[in-house]
């Protein structure tokens, strides 16, 4: 594949939308992947665990506790994700995305219930169980 895999944070409206094809814009907020920046920051880390990393920084950002977390694992094309945490050593993982995406961009959703403990690992769901993801959020 030539591209990137992108992690962000989705709402159920989100998923509403690529349940009936239509693309979801995500260029608004921030999203999350492996960026040069982290590969700097992580050097003994390999690409699998600096996804996990991104993967939880997407989590992170999307403030749980409110409500189940689902977090959308994107496969978009090269160039339409760019690094956008500056110089704010937190913020490494943080891409902007240039273009809304399309559901056939969606590789698999991962889920954090509401009320998780703070050992407890994401749920992941194949694309093709969006609309399970979607009963689940009721």
């Amino acid at each position: 594949m030539t591209g990137s895999r992108v992690f962000a944070a989705v709402t159920a409206d989100d998923l509403r939308r690529w349940s009936v094809g239509e693309p979801v814009d995500l260029t608004d907020r921030p999203a999350h992947a492996v960026t040069d920046r982290a590969r700097q920051a992580f050097p003994d880390d390999d690409e699998e665990e600096l996804e996990y990393a991104a993967q939880w920084s997407a989590v992170e950002r999307a403030q749980p506790g409110a409500g189940p977390v689902v977090v959308a694992a994107l496969d978009v094309p090269a160039g339409q994700a760019a690094a956008s945490g500056g110089d704010d050593p937190d913020r490494g993982f943080e891409v902007r995305l240039a273009h809304p995406v399309a559901v056939a961009r969606l590789a698999a959703l991962h889920v954090l219930p509401a009320a998780a403990t703070p050992d407890e690992e994401l749920s992941w769901y194949d694309a093709a169980e969006l609309p399970q993801v979607l009963e689940l959020l009721g």
